[in-house]
């Protein structure tokens, strides 16, 4: 499974994480991927945003191509080793 969405550095996280509080966003899609870059799957992304953090986890990611420096779209792959979905 493909992770998608826009890569930027930490100045555009933090500009980024102040404006989805102020405009009171319950929700919204960041992941690592080295200390200065992130991927925002907010506005660009797709069902593999909505994976979790876990203790146990049942997923590794495998980054794919390079990213653009100033933006751009990323990919990251993730490879399951089990359930990707869980519900009671």
């Amino acid at each position: 499974m493909e992770y998608v969405g826009e890569v930027f550095d930490t100045r555009e996280f933090k500009k980024r994480r102040k404006e989805y509080a102020r405009d009171m966003r319950d929700h919204f899609y960041f992941m690592a991927l080295k200390s200065d870059q992130l991927i925002d799957a907010t506005r660009m992304g797709n069902i593999s945003r909505f994976i979790n953090h876990s203790c146990d986890p049942n997923a590794e990611t495998q980054k794919v191509g390079k990213g653009i420096r100033g933006g751009g779209v990323f990919l990251l792959l993730l490879f399951l080793f089990i359930y990707f979905c869980y519900y009671r």
